[in-house]
């Protein structure tokens, strides 16, 4: 439990911390190749944008600010979602109230907008952090954790060396005796008092508190925390604001076609410990509590079109799934597999040897190629599902297997007609 729910806290220490992936996971969008483009073109947009913000005084953090939605789509982040028709259909003015915790003041987690159609669940939040608590010295309980000979100990030994990233970049290594992910909390005065009392004893402590987000945003029905958000963007504002938008992307099936959804927003508080002596750094943390936000998002009533398609020979079958609705197209594809496929897309140094399918493509009228994201299912099964901007015109949406050896099998396309919504299979 500890490990999913307090994830941000917990490893605030570490290199692993949700800082360095908030940062990963923005750089792989911007590394995405075929978002890339994109991306780029929205982010000189994001530039002129900053600057009238910070001319105007106009932020999130002041809620003056209505559409979430908007805002990211403005500031460059990738989405699959229609925006527009979004922040139409979207539920708002959800109501919202702080909580205290024990060490870091009142915290809140606000849910701004949310979109709930049956199959797709979207939202946007807003995140109120708690102000981190710094306590030097040498005599706090919390440094049991990093004294090897304490039954208490669970700490790691900091290795220098590295670039660590926060929200607003790369964190500087202010201090050789304290990791820079604990700096960022740090005032100057206060690294500097640290070193003194190294200096003086040989030893020297620190024990932060810290209130934020949970990585788990929790979605009634899915008791397994089965749910993986498709898109999950977080930025961090002033004043320890945080505003996020998480596409859940095609919901597991306890979720929905419901009348409405509860959904929690979690926050949680945490301890992290760094002791320095001789022998090196020794970093600790532990979550303390979590806090509870939830919110009903009731069923939108927009029409949502079901389109089917299937290919079946003597190897293996597929049957697609075609969800098309104001604000998205989703396509899902289940494969029943041989075992033989499922061992060798788990081994690359088979891939030049067997012959499997080794992905799905939808193949756009103008030629263009929309991949596929898989994963295994119940039983050996491959599931596929994709998100893509329907072209004006467009009458069939084509699905074209790539297999490992052989490349792409047209005669193999599975083929959905658009038209009228009826579907046709080839």
């Amino acid at each position: 439990m500890f490990k999913d729910d307090y994830r941000k806290m917990n490893e605030t220490i570490t290199p692993g911390s949700e800082l360095l992936k908030r940062t990963e996971r923005s750089m792989e969008e911007i590394m995405n190749k075929k978002d890339a483009k994109r991306v780029s073109a929205k982010m000189a947009l994001a530039l002129a944008l900053a600057g009238v913000l910070a001319l105007t005084g106009v932020a999130f953090a002041t809620g003056a600010v209505e559409s979430l939605f908007g805002w990211f789509r403005d500031w460059g982040y990738s989405t699959t979602a229609d925006i527009d028709q979004l922040n139409e259909l979207a539920d708002s003015g959800f109501e919202a109230e702080s909580q205290s915790t024990q060490y870091n003041g009142n915290v809140s987690a606000e849910l701004v907008q949310a979109y709930y159609d049956g199959y797709q669940l979207i939202i946007g939040a807003r995140y109120q952090e708690g102000a981190s608590k710094v306590i030097l010295g040498l005599e706090h309980d919390a440094l049991a954790m990093t004294r090897p000979d304490d039954p208490a100990f669970c700490a790691t030994k900091h290795e220098p060396g590295g670039v660590y990233i926060n929200d607003d970049g790369q964190i500087p290594e202010k201090s050789k005796l304290l990791p820079p992910y604990i700096i960022q909390w740090m005032t100057d005065e206060q690294i500097a008092a640290f070193e003194k009392m190294y200096a003086e004893n040989g030893e020297a402590g620190v024990v932060l508190y810290t209130a934020g987000a949970s990585d788990h945003i929790a979605v009634e029905g899915d008791d397994q925390n089965r749910l993986v958000p498709e898109d999950d963007h977080q930025n961090m504002q002033e004043n320890g604001v945080m505003l996020r938008y998480v596409d859940f992307g095609d919901l597991i099936e306890e979720c929905r076609d419901k009348e409405q959804l509860t959904v929690t927003l979690l926050m949680g508080e945490g301890v992290s410990a760094v002791r320095t002596d001789k022998d090196g750094i020794w970093v600790a943390g532990q979550p303390l509590g979590q806090l509870e936000f939830p919110y009903v998002v009731r069923k939108n009533e927009q029409d949502t079109t079901m389109l089917y398609g299937s290919y079946e020979n003597d190897v293996y079958s597929a049957k697609a799934e075609v969800r098309v609705s104001d604000v998205s197209t989703r396509v899902i594809v289940d494969v029943t597999q041989p075992a033989e496929w499922l061992e060798a897309r788990s081994d690359p140094k088979q891939w030049k040897t067997v012959e499997f399918i080794r992905m799905l493509y939808v193949v756009q009228p103008d030629g263009s190629m929309v991949s596929f994201d898989g994963m295994p299912t119940e039983n050996g099964a491959y599931r596929w599902e994709t998100a893509l901007d329907l072209i004006e015109g467009q009458e069939e949406i084509r699905i074209r297997p790539y297999y490992s050896i052989s490349g792409y099998q047209e005669s193999e396309d599975i083929v959905i007609s658009l038209e009228n919504g009826i579907s046709s299979v080839k």
